[in-house]
């Protein structure tokens, strides 16, 4: 006889979970970057990215999608980014913060001017592991949490 207690949640509880969590698989995808100037560094990208997703999907995402490429410069990526010549990071962050006209207005509080999406081509080399993990979204600015009572957030 089985001694393992469920805990039944609520429809609110159950919508917010599906909401809140995604489940991944980790890709490597190869980053090429076309500087206004003709220079072209190249990289490798290593990160999670929903378990659904397809090739076509993966970089649908990153290449036409709504996903800006100037995501690719938050400090998260960086670290899971290898560029094969060491003065690409400086030479695109650099041009990220260029102004592109003397008039264009700059909001202090967002880091990069210059988007990247005209920079940058993504193109998936391969899934290096398959494994479905599911991971909590962090909360967002309108504050969420987890239901309360919630023992379960690490599980898997």
């Amino acid at each position: 006889m089985s001694t393992k207690t469920t805990t039944k949640m609520t429809r609110d509880e159950l919508s917010w979970h599906v909401a809140k969590s995604i489940v991944t698989k980790r890709v490597k995808m190869k980053v090429t970057a076309t500087m206004p100037d003709k220079r072209v560094f190249t990289g490798t990208w290593v990160f999670n990215e929903p378990h659904e997703w397809d090739r076509y999907m993966s970089e649908f995402h990153k290449n036409e999608g709504t996903w800006c490429a100037n995501n690719l410069l938050s400090d998260d990526n960086k670290k899971s980014l290898e560029w094969d010549q060491p003065e690409a990071l400086a030479a695109i962050e650099q041009l990220a913060c260029s102004q592109e006209s003397s008039d264009q207005q700059v909001d202090e509080s967002f880091r990069y001017i210059h988007c990247l999406c005209d920079v940058f081509e993504f193109e998936l080399l391969e899934v290096v592991d398959p494994t479905p993990r599911r991971e909590l979204r962090p909360p967002t600015e309108s504050g969420d949490t987890l239901p309360e009572g919630d023992k379960n957030e690490g599980a898997s």
